[in-house]
């Protein structure tokens, strides 16, 4: 396992916490998503956990570095500042996982046992994001994120939109690009406050 956290003590003690685990090993900590993926080159993983907010390139931007490793780790977005838009931009990225930072070891650990197996785990998404998102979107994409966010294998989602993998790839940098430049912003992360007291779900 690696963590990635732009700030060294916070990484360091997550280190610590997950490192005390039994059936856990932590491989390093690094600080920024360029040194992430060269450490993920050179060591195989089966999980990292990383920060939204990094130096440099942001936490997504590391999810889909890693998406294109030979043999991929599955990733796990911890952040102070989760919402539901970093959620659905987390899940197109190619994440298994996303937990606000203010959430108990137990279920970092709940969680990351569940994505090293191949699950995936989200915060729920309440009906009125969804119908903010939605809003946002044309119809077509607007099905597919929903489809995305229920854990509908993308194999499915082909067959049963009748498009090919390559468009679902295409809609989903197209989707993403939307909810970054939300992100960006900052708007939301003040409107949910409450949303990272959640209990995560698993939906894969």
């Amino acid at each position: 396992m690696l963590i990635v956290d732009g700030h060294p003590a916070l990484g360091a003690s997550i280190a610590q916490q997950l490192g005390d685990q039994p059936d856990m090993t932590v491989l390093g900590v690094c600080a920024s998503a360029g040194d992430a993926i060269a450490r993920a080159r050179r060591v195989e993983l089966d999980v990292v956990v990383c920060d939204y907010y990094l130096p440099g390139e942001d936490g997504l931007s590391l999810v889909v570095a890693l998406k294109q490793l030979v043999r991929p780790p599955a990733a796990l977005v911890h952040s102070a500042y989760a919402c539901p838009e970093m959620t659905v931009a987390a899940l197109l990225a190619g994440a298994k996982g996303i937990l606000r930072k203010a959430a108990s070891a137990e279920a970092v650990c709940v969680t990351i046992r569940a994505i090293a197996d191949g699950g995936t785990v989200i915060l729920p998404l309440p009906a009125s994001a969804m119908l903010a998102l939605g809003a946002r979107l044309d119809g077509g994409d607007a099905r597919l994120c929903g489809m995305l966010i229920d854990g509908v294998p993308r194999y499915e989602i082909a067959a049963r939109l009748g498009i090919s993998h390559e468009w679902i790839d295409a809609r989903c940098w197209a989707i993403l690009a939307q909810l970054r430049f939300t992100l960006r912003r900052s708007r939301s992360l003040l409107d949910w406050g409450g949303y990272g007291s959640m209990r995560p779900r698993r939906i894969a």
